[in-house]
């Protein structure tokens, strides 16, 4: 039986990982000449990584958790999270698309049904496919003509 893996997510620890991953290039800037263990700074900045947290929260979690010494430049550091997050959801996500051999079902200029996060359905034209993040750009009649929905494969069905 072949199950497939959920989309990755910034909820999931792996994607956390990988962003703080990404991250280490600044955070040894931060550390400067003090030695400390790659692989442990990983593993905390991965637990305290929060896309809707400030610097400064991620910053207090790494101090009372983990001790560090916390002081305004690592918080400026830390106000990048968003950028490396999203670095990492779509490197994840184009591995999760190619592992799976994930492929659109609609092709542009195919109408549509997609389930919006208000839980309302509309209806729309697919109007772009980018494959490595499994996502369609779907126009509704609502919108201007440059406008368009970003929407999951998984979040579209016929009409």
């Amino acid at each position: 039986m072949n199950t497939l893996m959920a989309r990755p997510s910034m909820k999931d620890g792996f994607v956390k990982k990988r962003a703080a991953e990404i991250y280490m290039p600044k955070i040894r800037q931060w550390f400067g000449d003090e030695k400390f263990d790659e692989r442990d700074v990983i593993e905390d900045l991965s637990r305290v990584l929060n896309q809707h947290a400030s610097g400064y929260e991620m910053a207090s979690e790494l101090d009372r958790r983990y001790s560090w010494a916390v002081d305004d430049a690592l918080i400026e550091v830390l106000v990048e999270c968003a950028d490396y997050f999203e670095t990492a959801i779509k490197e994840l996500t184009a591995q999760w698309v190619k592992c799976y051999q994930i492929k659109p079902e609609f092709a542009v200029g195919d109408t549509v049904a997609m389930l919006r996060v208000s839980g309302q359905t509309s209806i729309g034209e697919v109007v772009e496919i980018r494959e490595n993040e499994a996502v369609y750009g779907i126009h509704t009649p609502d919108q201007k003509e440059t406008q368009r929905w970003v929407v999951k494969y998984e979040d579209v069905c016929a009409p």
